[in-house]
């Protein structure tokens, strides 16, 4: 439930979150975001041949311009295609291209927000300041912001993995198999990386207190509604790769591309540097980090260190419905941060920080309940208009920082000059 008003601050929320991801999406040039020119490539090519393309070998050369994108799975370019191909109609140049794509995933991003905000107020009661904490957090955290003003999957993959979460805290456990097979053979078919979160089907409803038998139909029926939307995918996959997720291929084009990168890029990329897989979340931007700001993690990381603290300040309330899903949303992290680190030790371009924005949700909510064990009872909304001034002061620092960095190395093809 929402109290009276809570929902134009709401909408707010979403203006302003959608806002600082336009005015981030306009300030950074075409091709400047991690893979971009290969997730374009992508939906260009399903518009163009109406199929899904093939991973090439990786010793073609044409896939410079794709890198390892074509193995991916396909939703986001479908979903990309329509605007794509009304563009295409209407002969707008590609940079002009970009662009556009870049708006459609910030307004998922805007929208992961909003969806933070709801599943925090399905367990917490009207006006609790735990819920404008953790959906701030998400509208706003830099990294993620960056993420989002791109043009990429990771952006409705993340939605899909927030919105997983809707059914698992919903009050109608009737329905809850079935949306939890729609949404999680979406998030699949969108970007593996909801994979950690599979257990969570089950993991939430036990620790709610409800019977096994109803656990086992969640798990049987959307698990296996989930695998019927990723069948076909996968079946694919098997014909052309020989396995079903097309990752094999993946780490060929990896090797490949280490042997031809000059030997300090490689030494960059190949490191195991948990640290900037960290520092990444909060916040770093451009091609293999060549934007940054170390202010970010200044603020940033205090932040963080306060929540932590705060589970440390007091016990909460045993019988709060947040308080029991903890172990579910510590689990949740643990359990992304690990195929993160897995990852990174086989591939050479790893501990990459937006992996992590999968777990988004379930950190921005341990945070939330940290923050707000500091509050004073009369001044819960102090904490939630602190953190958003502190967040956005960062936001519009980083935009500043990015608008004078492009404008210097590109000022003919910078930004809106290029839009408009």
């Amino acid at each position: 439930m929402l109290a009276r008003c809570e929902r134009p601050l709401l909408a707010l929320l979403f203006c302003t979150a959608l806002g600082t991801r336009l005015a981030w999406a306009m300030i950074i040039p075409p091709y400047q975001a991690p893979d971009e020119r290969a997730h374009v490539r992508y939906a260009e090519y399903v518009v163009e041949h109406r199929r899904l393309p093939v991973q090439p070998a990786p010793e073609l050369p044409r896939l410079l311009g794709q890198w390892e994108q074509y193995f991916q799975p396909p939703l986001a370019y479908v979903l990309f295609a329509p605007l794509t191909s009304l563009l295409g109609a209407a002969g707008v140049a590609e940079p002009r291209l970009v662009y556009a794509l870049r708006l459609q995933n910030a307004v998922y991003g805007a929208v992961t927000a909003v969806i933070g905000f709801w599943v925090m107020a399905a367990l917490t009661p009207p006006a609790d300041p735990r819920r404008w904490l953790a959906a701030v957090f998400m509208a706003f955290l830099p990294g993620f912001v960056g993420t989002t003003s791109a043009v990429n999957n990771d952006a409705l993959a993340n939605l899909l993995c927030a919105a997983l979460w809707l059914p698992l805290v919903a009050a109608r456990p009737r329905r809850r198999p079935w949306v939890l097979g729609v949404v999680l053979g979406s998030a699949c078919l969108a970007k593996l990386t909801v994979l950690p979160l599979v257990p969570m089907i089950a993991v939430v409803p036990l620790l709610r207190g409800e019977p096994p038998r109803a656990v086992l139909r969640d798990v049987v029926i959307g698990g296996g509604l989930a695998a019927l939307f990723v069948a076909p995918w996968m079946l694919r996959n098997v014909s052309l790769y020989g396995e079903p997720f097309g990752t094999s291929l993946a780490l060929l084009t990896f090797d490949w591309l280490a042997v031809r990168l000059p030997p300090e890029a490689v030494a960059a990329g190949s490191a195991p540097e948990p640290l900037r897989a960290f520092l990444q979340f909060w916040g770093r931007f451009g091609i293999f980090g060549n934007v940054s700001w170390r202010g970010v993690p200044a603020v940033m990381i205090p932040l963080a260190l306060l929540g932590i603290t705060g589970w440390l300040r007091r016990n909460a309330s045993p019988g709060d419905a947040l308080t029991k899903l903890a172990i579910a949303f510590l689990l949740a992290v643990v359990l992304v941060a690990g195929v993160l680190i897995s990852y990174s030790l086989r591939y050479y371009a790893g501990w990459q920080g937006r992996y992590l924005y999968p777990a988004l949700l379930p950190a921005s909510a341990l945070l939330a309940c940290g923050w707000a064990r500091w509050i004073v009872p009369r001044r819960p909304w102090m904490a939630a208009g602190a953190l958003f001034a502190i967040l956005a002061a960062v936001d519009a620092s980083v935009g500043w920082k990015l608008h004078r960095f492009y404008a210097a190395a590109a000022p003919a093809r910078w930004g809106l000059r290029v839009f408009l």
